[in-house]
């Protein structure tokens, strides 16, 4: 009887299941959301700044305040940044619950 069950959902879950396109042309034209559109989005969930003793000379020096700005634009966008503030979040929250 069990298992007679164990393989009626086994193939009931195989029939849910639906193919994946491993050819990117495939799985594109399928409609699906291409995975990249989850970069160059600025996160809401953190700020990016300069540190204070360094502004004066960021001010200063056009190179320096080029490469600052793409750099704290990038670290915005980064989607591996973001998943690791999350982590850190999650951790001092159970940290601190006990």
């Amino acid at each position: 009887m069990i298992a007679s069950l164990e393989v009626q959902l086994a193939e009931d879950e195989r029939d849910e299941q639906e193919a994946v396109e491993l050819k990117w042309e495939n799985f594109v034209s399928q409609g699906r959301p291409p995975a990249i559109s989850m970069r160059n989005k600025p996160s809401a969930m953190y700020e990016v700044s300069s540190p204070e003793f360094n502004r004066t000379r960021i001010e200063m020096d056009s190179y320096l305040k080029e490469f600052t700005r793409l750099w704290i634009k990038n670290l915005k966008e980064d989607p591996y940044v973001e998943e690791a503030f999350r982590i850190t979040c999650d951790y001092i929250q159970l940290k601190s619950e006990k």
